[in-house]
């Protein structure tokens, strides 16, 4: 029985490990349960956004002719509402939020992202600069 016991702890141990170790982290706004949290959720959430945006152009985009469908793919990746609501939950400030998101998000500004991606950058840009 003993044997058991410490396989299930070593098991348990592993998987909380390996999750903890995740390259992505939390993502889920709705898991947050500090602000902090909130904005490295939304720091994940801004990396997956980015990389939809990639090299994409206001023309580029004109010319999809699946730009609506696109953008919309694009707002519910960005869960807005979520994390509005979440920060009210959790009483966050908004000033706090963007001076701790300028922080978490530092590494974001340092790379290239196209014309898409620098719109959706612009108010941390103004914010942090």
């Amino acid at each position: 029985m003993r044997e058991l016991t410490f396989r299930s702890m070593f098991l348990l141990v592993f998987i909380f490990f390996v999750s903890s170790c995740s390259s992505e982290g939390l993502d889920d706004p709705l898991e947050a349960k500090t602000c902090i949290q909130l904005v490295e959720a939304g720091k994940v959430v801004a990396e997956r956004v980015l990389a939809e945006l990639s090299d994409e152009t206001f023309v580029g985009l004109e010319e999809r002719s699946d730009s609506n469908e696109f953008l919309i793919y694009i707002a519910e990746l960005m869960r807005t509402e979520d994390f509005k609501n979440r920060a009210l939950n959790l009483g966050c400030q908004d000033g706090d939020l963007k001076i701790q998101g300028c922080r978490t998000y530092k590494g974001i500004f340092k790379e290239k992202h196209g014309e898409l991606a620098r719109q959706y950058l612009a108010p941390y840009f103004e914010f942090c600069s």
